[in-house]
């Protein structure tokens, strides 16, 4: 039965190409959302000068989401041994290190949102800057 063995493996295999292709899609479809989302969320600040306020984790996927929205100008972390390293080309700064005429949003994208936003608001010289919160 070689001709039998033969039919069925064909069948395998385009079974699991279609299986590929089914999975494939499905990931193109996360994306899709998780662009929507963040164009969504950068609403009204496309082509504005943001820094990401979080260099791990969330704020490198901020840093995927917003980059192609808005001009990434640095990230900002409190951890001072990140400072002067790059994540893709932009540089981590230490708020002491940031000229605030460079921003004009600054995301906070980092699990310690809560303590950042008020470290931010009891800086007068970011008055003007909008703090989004990147969840």
């Amino acid at each position: 039965m070689p001709e039998l063995d033969s039919w069925s493996g064909k069948l395998s295999t385009h079974k699991n190409i279609a299986n590929l292709l089914n999975g494939l899609q499905k990931i193109r479809h996360e994306k899709d959302l998780k662009f929507q989302a963040a164009t969504e969320f950068f609403a009204g600040f496309e082509n504005k000068k943001i820094a990401i306020f979080g260099s791990g984790q969330a704020g490198y996927r901020c840093f995927r989401q917003s980059k192609h929205i808005c001009k990434v100008v640095c990230f900002l972390d409190n951890d001072l041994s990140k400072t002067g390293s790059f994540i893709d080309g932009v540089e981590v700064r230490s708020l002491q290190g940031l000229n605030i005429s460079d921003i004009e949003v600054i995301c906070i994208a980092s699990q310690f949102h809560a303590e950042i936003s008020y470290q931010l608001s009891t800086m007068k010289e970011l008055a003007g800057v909008k703090v989004l919160v990147w969840k």
